[in-house]
């Protein structure tokens, strides 16, 4: 049998795994490159990515969100769009922070604004630079809001007052990405709009949880996901693929222990890759163990 779809095309854009550290399953959709300022950069990669431990709806979905970086004001937390993440002392207004967990200089972490109106800036060592400004949302986190090449050249993000991504342009005022939210139902990502480049991505919701992701392919397939709440939390439970086949993911719910309490997180213990559901005989099945220290810190 041959796969005819152009769904397939599109399949290296979204991936899910099993963090083997953690036991939790997150979920990727990588936007296409943007290729800012006749592809002089900055390149930022543009994820909507799920995590179980996100339990806040951004506008995307509970669990969903996008992997900029981000500064935490009330718990001096810096995330970085890297994946990284780093308890950081503030020093103030034209000082550099002070981050005892930095092992490898690969950036620097100043505060550029004032008392009343800070802001700041992330320079990485890969000649990428980030200011990051307080949402209208909740003034307590900062977000990227401009994103530059040491050059000079660079993106604008801009959000909405609930903090959503509205849109992406760069210093040539090329539209690169462009967010619809139709009221709490939908949301439509344009990539490279009014372009012979353009490709949509469509998120569909029931409620508060995001159900589908429907691919830039002629004939509208996408992936659907189910989700299993444990401990307060969304797991993503089953997924079926545009291109045929589905996931399931099997959880145990007193999985690792937090310390000194007698509560859990819980963690995957099988994950079934069925690549045709009408032959599950040829499934792939990875199962997990984990002992009684984990990385919460428990047995530590």
């Amino acid at each position: 049998m041959t796969l005819q779809s152009n769904a397939t095309n599109f399949a290296s854009y979204t991936h899910g795994s099993v963090d083997v550290r953690t036991g939790l399953y997150g979920f990727t959709l990588e936007v296409p490159p943007l290729n800012a300022n006749f592809l002089q950069g900055p390149k930022l990669p543009v994820d909507l990515t799920f995590n179980p431990l996100n339990t806040f709806n951004a506008g995307y979905g509970i669990g969903w969100d996008f992997k900029f970086s981000r500064y935490d004001l009330s718990t001096h937390r810096l995330s970085l769009y890297t994946g990284e993440s780093f308890a950081v002392s503030d020093q103030g207004p034209g000082q550099p922070a002070v981050i005892h967990e930095q092992k490898f200089k690969a950036f620097t972490f100043e505060h550029i604004g004032s008392h009343d109106a800070p802001r700041f800036l992330v320079t990485h060592t890969h000649h990428l630079r980030e200011i990051l400004e307080p949402l209208r949302a909740d003034d307590s986190i900062f977000l990227p809001t401009r994103v530059e090449t040491l050059a000079g050249l660079g993106i604008d993000l801009r959000y909405d007052d609930l903090g959503r991504l509205l849109s992406i342009t760069d210093d040539f005022d090329q539209s690169l990405l462009t967010l619809e939210f139709e009221g709490n139902s939908q949301v439509q990502l344009h990539v490279h709009p009014g372009t012979e480049a353009h490709q949509q991505f469509t998120l569909k919701f029931d409620g508060e949880e995001l159900r589908s992701l429907m691919m830039p392919a002629s004939d509208q397939l996408d992936w659907t996901f189910h989700y299993d709440r444990m401990a307060g939390m969304p797991f993503l439970q089953r997924l079926t693929r545009p291109f045929g086949g589905e996931e399931r993911i099997r959880y145990k719910e007193r999985g690792h222990q937090y310390p000194g309490i007698d509560e859990y997180l819980p963690h995957v213990i099988e994950h079934l890759e069925i690549p045709d559901p009408l032959d599950e005989a040829h499934a792939i099945k990875t199962t997990y163990q984990y002992s009684g220290e984990n990385f919460l810190g428990n047995g530590a």
